[in-house]
């Protein structure tokens, strides 16, 4: 019974070792992913509130 019981508990703490490195390389692709998007989002919503369009188009803000 002893080694049935030891034999599972290892089991299930392999289970949780591979999870946690799961939730770690998937957070450090999420942690040099964000920056990056989100200077994307900023940068685009910069440029809507300017009036420019996305190919440099600024005739209708004076800017050209």
């Amino acid at each position: 019974m002893t080694n049935e019981n030891n034999q599972h508990e290892n089991e299930s703490q392999d289970k949780t070792d591979q999870s946690r490195r799961d939730f770690l390389r998937k957070s450090k692709y999420a942690a040099y992913a964000t920056p990056l998007m989100t200077g994307l989002i900023i940068k685009s919503a910069a440029a809507q509130s300017s009036g420019c369009v996305g190919d440099g188009d600024c005739s209708t803000t004076g800017f050209n």
